[in-house]
């Protein structure tokens, strides 16, 4: 089986998990925040952090 590291590589496409826990997901390569199924903003956690009018900043905020 191919690996990555040493650990097994079993998944074929990429994985979203879903996270209701803003801080632990500050080191993915993307953010997607969602709304009813309606994607509301995406891009890399810094630059929604840099911006003023960002959900997901506006949740990071929250969560301190």
């Amino acid at each position: 089986a191919p690996t990555a590291g040493g650990i097994p590589t079993i998944l074929t496409r990429p994985l979203l998990p879903a996270q209701h826990r803003v801080h632990t997901i500050l080191s993915a390569d993307l953010v997607i925040v969602l709304k009813r199924g309606a994607i509301l903003e995406f891009d890399k956690p810094e630059k929604l952090l840099s911006r003023k009018d960002s959900v997901f900043a506006s949740f990071v905020r929250a969560d301190k």
